[in-house]
């Protein structure tokens, strides 16, 4: 495989506990999303509540078993305000997806299966409202084409085999909106990211209903989603803040190395050598984590926990240092090649010496060769 070469580094920072979608995007979707959701349900309620309908024609809706009859009478009566309700409601329930992934991450660090399960059903279950959408746009756009009459008939007939989808599998993901919505609750009381009224108050949002051109009404609609922002909206701002002790990014500073460096064959980025009459042998190793010690944790290699044990020790002590020299003891006779060699390796170290690499790698490898380095 080519390996890129030239200027390419390693990040200059550690990030200990980063967590996706990060604290930025994940604060605004908390913020954004239950904004966008209700103002979605809100515009679709209007839509159909504006819409110049007699007094029979409102019969006839209700008389139906199925809302659709009067959304798609809304839409041919109103389309701009019904399409921009459904469009909102439709990107509130992609921004859902970030907002919930946050908050399973805030309730994970003291209930982790309750924040895993739920938040993974609760966005599974956000994707069947996404199918929904198409379905929802589809039906609107056959007015145009066949007549309000005729592309509402076509509908009906189509409704329940639409609504479920392709081997059933939007409704069956659509459970996930009730189960995972339950568990995230419980786990964000639990975890006491929420109290008992936002609990609630949660639960009572995650009821709305679910399907194909579904009418939005005062209370299952524009009130029960009304109440997400209350719940949302200031998690939101305390992640934007970076307040949330759960989700801290601790960073640690250390030095870049190039790609070629850090990436290299690990028989040529990384010599190893002893003398065969025994005694202590010079070797250049590279940190840690760059993929070069574990070129030694072959099965059968003689003293490569020592070796790791050794780095990690030397590296803990000048962790900033881009390469280090080290001490190795080798019992009297023994030979080590690189793993990808069969014959051993002797280099003459031209690289600078770590302040402490030597005398800590020395002692270490010293305590410990009589029990675990044999030949």
């Amino acid at each position: 495989m080519n390996l890129p070469t030239g200027g390419w580094k390693m990040p200059l920072t550690v990030h200990h506990h980063a967590w996706f979608p990060g604290r930025i995007a994940g604060g605004a979707a908390l913020v954004v999303a239950p904004v966008v959701w209700f103002a979605g349900l809100l515009l679709r309620h209007l839509g159909f509540a504006t819409a110049d309908f007699t007094a029979e024609q409102l019969t006839r809706f209700d008389q139906q078993p199925f809302a659709a009859m009067g959304q798609m009478a809304a839409y041919a009566g109103n389309p701009a305000l019904v399409t921009a309700g459904y469009a909102c409601f439709a990107v509130g329930a992609i921004l859902l997806c970030p907002a919930v992934i946050t908050l399973a991450r805030i309730v994970a660090a003291r209930s982790p299966k309750l924040a895993y399960l739920g938040g993974t059903l609760l966005v599974l279950g956000l994707f069947s409202r996404l199918y929904w959408a198409g379905v929802d746009q589809t039906a609107f756009q056959l007015i145009g084409r066949l007549g309000l009459e005729q592309a509402t008939q076509v509908v009906l007939d189509t409704y329940v085999e639409t609504s479920y989808g392709p081997w059933r599998v939007p409704v069956t993901a659509a459970f996930g909106l009730y189960i995972g919505t339950f568990l995230l609750a419980i786990g964000a009381l639990r975890s006491g990211t929420f109290g008992v009224g936002r609990f609630v108050l949660f639960l009572w949002a995650g009821t709305l209903w679910t399907g194909v051109l579904k009418e939005s009404s005062l209370l299952k609609g524009v009130v029960s989603s009304a109440v997400l922002p209350l719940v949302l909206v200031p998690l939101g701002v305390q992640v934007l803040r970076d307040v949330v002790p759960e989700l801290r990014v601790e960073r640690s500073a250390g030095r870049g190395r190039p790609w070629s460096e850090t990436r290299g064959r690990a028989a040529d980025a990384v010599p190893l050598g002893t003398s065969s009459a025994g005694g202590a042998a010079t070797t250049t190793h590279s940190p840690p984590g760059t993929g070069v010690v574990d070129a030694f944790a072959e099965p059968h290699t003689c003293c490569s926990p020592i070796i790791r044990s050794m780095s990690s020790a030397v590296a803990s002590e000048d962790p900033g240092s881009a390469e280090y020299t080290s001490m190795v003891w080798w019992p009297s006779g023994s030979s080590m090649v690189s793993p990808r060699s069969t014959t051993p390796h002797f280099p003459t170290s031209t690289r600078r010496r770590s302040p402490h690499g030597s005398s800590r790698a020395a002692r270490l490898c010293g305590r410990r060769a009589s029990t675990r380095c044999r030949a």
